[in-house]
């Protein structure tokens, strides 16, 4: 009986998750809920995909048997990895398309708006703020990434200890 009142709490909460109405901790809590139900529902499932959940047996039978164990990549060394390819190359083509004007006659141009600019000074610092707002995108991007780790992380350390509420 109480596995039922269970079921359809957790029902009704996923519900309410595909209606927009959980806050940041509602959700946190049934992302907790759904890595560990063992309750078994066309809602459930629907949800537990949309989040990217596999069940452990499907996510450890499908590793190489000398991969079991074996932590995942750190991902923030991943995004920073990233970053750093990303300046460089912009830094690169900036460096190719300004060093191949070697002749006294060729212009550093930029249109902006529909306007020329041809000054050179002034190309480069719009080539400048570009790269800022890039790189500030990329910043938004890896706190989001972070935040989204930190909610999955608990369940990741409970799934590697073995341990879950069920078993307490």
């Amino acid at each position: 009986m109480e596995n039922l009142k269970e079921k359809e709490k957790l029902l009704q909460e996923i519900e309410r998750y595909f209606d927009c109405l959980l806050s940041d901790e509602e959700e946190s809590i049934l992302v907790r809920k759904l890595a560990t139900t063992e309750i078994n529902h066309p809602a459930v499932n629907e949800a537990k995909a949309l989040m990217g959940f596999r069940t452990m047996e499907q996510s450890i039978s499908k590793l190489p048997q000398d991969m079991k164990g074996v932590k995942r990549t750190n991902i923030r060394l991943r995004i920073m990895q990233a970053a750093a390819c990303l300046l460089l190359l912009i830094m690169g083509v900036g460096y190719v398309s300004y060093s191949t004007g070697s002749d006294k006659d060729s212009e550093c141009l930029a249109y902006v708006n529909g306007s020329r600019v041809s000054d050179d000074e002034a190309v480069m610092e719009l080539i400048m703020k570009d790269i800022t707002e890039l790189n500030q995108g990329l910043d938004e991007a890896r706190e989001d990434v972070l935040d989204e780790i930190e909610i999955f992380q608990p369940i990741a350390e409970m799934a590697g200890s073995g341990v879950f509420p069920e078993d307490i």
